[in-house]
C-alpha cells in the first residue's frame, strides 16, 4: 500500500507542474493575474511534492529538479517582465489623463479669463 502511495505521489507531482508550466508557457495571450496565478499553484505543487518524496524516501532525478527549478525562473521573469510592461503602460496612461485634465483646466481657467475681460470692458 504505501508502495502505491509512494507511486501515485510522485506520478501527481510529475505531472501536474510540468501541466500546468506547460499551460503557462503555451497561453502567450494570458493575462498577467491569470499567469501569475498559474505559476504559483505550480511552485506550490513543486514544494509539495519536494515534501512528499522527502517524507516518503522517494529520489527525484537531479535533472528533472534542475529542469523544473530553470522553468520557474524563467517562468518569473516572465511574469516580472509583463508586469512591468503593465505598470509602465498604466503610468503612461496616467500621465496622459493628468495631462488631459490638465489642459482641460487650462481651457476653463482661459474660458472664465475672457468671461471677465468680456464683463470688464462692457
Amino acid at each position: 500500500m504505501l508502495y502505491q502511495i509512494k507511486n501515485l505521489i510522485l506520478i501527481i507531482g510529475l505531472i501536474l507542474p510540468a501541466a500546468m508550466l506547460s499551460t503557462a508557457q503555451a497561453a502567450e495571450n494570458t493575462d498577467d493575474e491569470s499567469f501569475e496565478e498559474i505559476t504559483i499553484v505550480a511552485v506550490e505543487l513543486y514544494g509539495t511534492l519536494a515534501a512528499a518524496a522527502d517524507v516518503c524516501n522517494i529520489s527525484l532525478s537531479q535533472q528533472w529538479l534542475d529542469t523544473l527549478d530553470r522553468t520557474f525562473k524563467e517562468n518569473s521573469q516572465s511574469a516580472a517582465d509583463y508586469k512591468d510592461m503593465q505598470n509602465r503602460f498604466a503610468k503612461s496612461r496616467a500621465d496622459e489623463f493628468k495631462n488631459l485634465k490638465n489642459a482641460e483646466e487650462q481651457v476653463d481657467c482661459d474660458q472664465v479669463q475672457v468671461a471677465v475681460d468680456a464683463e470688464t470692458s462692457s
